[in-house]
């Protein structure tokens, strides 16, 4: 039970961190072509807009939960058969679940919703925001213990 609520925290803990990265990425890809069509963009304002994007893309944060309970389910698979990948399996794992529900998003809507991912850096943001959480899960999750 302990440890199931262990793993628990470690997946809510690493859906936050890629979260929180993913709407930060996403704000400011927005902000850097906002200056590009030569808009002059405060500090005070990027910073608001910065704090608007972490705390109001909450439905993002459902979908990557949901996203990463699935990937890093198969990863628990894939490194129990594959010892070589246990390092970079949940890490891989988060990104391929972020590229996943942008990619299922984008054939739905037809467009990214996350206004950020529809330049190609700001996709590569978002996927690697996917796999700073992977990481995240992989340091946070609860190891076997030595018996």
């Amino acid at each position: 039970m302990k440890k199931t609520l262990l793993v628990i925290g470690a997946w809510f803990s690493s859906g936050a961190v890629c979260y929180v990265f993913a709407a930060l990425f996403s704000q400011l890809v927005v902000l850097n072509e906002l200056r590009r069509l030569g808009l002059d963009i405060s500090m005070s304002d990027n910073l608001f807009s910065l704090a608007h994007a972490v705390l109001n893309m909450v439905p993002y944060m459902i979908v990557i939960l949901i996203g990463f309970a699935i990937a890093f389910g198969v990863a628990s698979v894939v490194k129990q058969s594959a010892a070589r990948l246990s390092k970079v399996a949940y890490p891989v794992a988060g990104a391929a679940a972020m590229g996943t529900a942008l990619w299922i998003m984008n054939l739905r809507f037809g467009v990214f919703p996350i206004l950020g991912a529809q330049e190609t850096y700001g996709l590569i943001l978002q996927i690697s925001a996917g796999g700073l959480g992977g990481l995240a899960f992989e340091r946070l999750r609860p190891k076997r213990m030595a018996s």
